[in-house]
């Protein structure tokens, strides 16, 4: 009983770093639903994690670093458009309403 579990969980690591390794071609959209698959894996049969080799772990950790710097880029780019709008929509002032709100404030 022990070694058919020794080689399914085998298979499950083998199936595991496979994917892991097709991770490379993919984009953005699809690279985060895969992650997002394979965490679900790893996730539910820790002992396959416990068998994947240092090059998949690296190969998982150098995606990961790819989808964090994709968000993060993207709300970089969200916070520029943001105050480009802001400065944009901005109202510019006469000189007699400048007058009018400093006699307002009391100068």
């Amino acid at each position: 009983m022990q070694t058919v579990d020794n080689t399914a969980l085998s298979q499950l690591a083998s199936e595991v770093s496979a994917r892991i390794a097709a991770l490379e071609s993919l984009f953005e959209e699809s690279l985060d639903s895969e992650m997002d698959a394979l965490k679900e894996v790893l996730v539910q049969n820790p002992s396959a994690a416990a068998l994947l080799k240092d090059e998949d772990v690296g190969l998982l950790v150098l995606n990961l670093r790819r989808t964090v710097s994709a968000d993060i880029q993207a709300a970089v780019a969200g916070k520029t458009k943001t105050s480009k709008a802001k400065s944009a929509g901005s109202k510019k002032l006469s000189v007699e309403e400048i007058q009018a709100a400093l006699e307002a404030e009391g100068f």
